[in-house]
């Protein structure tokens, strides 16, 4: 009698977190450099509901990572890579350790990280016909590159070559 107890409470438990669980889910992504993706869900109806396992990866039902969130329906993902797409599922467990299969599947991209513009330069300073080299050391995506040279000459080059061919201070942007 016990067993069959048992195997009824589990039963309708996982009924319940098959119809609850992340009809509800969304997506918020936070700040650009937080890499945070928040997810909030519908709760299960069951008196025996002890919380929630957040699970995640970077491919369909590959999950990787999980975290117990408790008894609440929402959770921020923090310590995620930037312009990542993430899938995401939630189960649920009860008092005796049993768990739910996984909610529908939901997808998040994290923000890109913003490009942060940087170059080196082979030589500041020689005597003329100097060639000098501009190489790009940004990170990020930059699209379109823009070399601006005092002269009036521009590039769109992501690294550029350049040649004086007399004396100048020719500022670069």
């Amino acid at each position: 009698m016990s067993q069959l107890r048992a195997h009824r409470t589990i039963r309708i438990f996982r009924a319940a977190a098959i119809h609850a669980v992340l009809l509800l889910a969304t997506l918020f992504p936070a700040a650009a450099w937080a890499a945070n993706l928040t997810l909030a869900w519908d709760p299960v109806a069951s008196a025996s509901l002890a919380g929630y396992t957040v699970h995640w990866g970077t491919s369909p039902g590959g999950y990787t990572s999980q975290v117990d969130v408790g008894n609440t329906t929402s959770h921020t993902v923090t310590g995620l890579s930037d312009g990542v797409t993430y899938y995401f599922a939630v189960s649920a467990f009860d008092t005796s350790g049993n768990r739910s299969p996984y909610s529908n599947e939901v997808a998040g991209t994290t923000p890109a990280a913003a490009p942060v513009a940087s170059f080196t330069v082979s030589a500041t300073a020689g005597v003329a016909p100097l060639s000098v080299n501009f190489t790009s050391t940004s990170t990020g995506t930059i699209s379109p590159y823009a070399w601006t040279f005092g002269d009036g000459t521009t590039s769109a080059s992501q690294n550029r070559r350049r040649r004086t061919r007399r004396p100048e201070r020719t500022p670069c942007r």
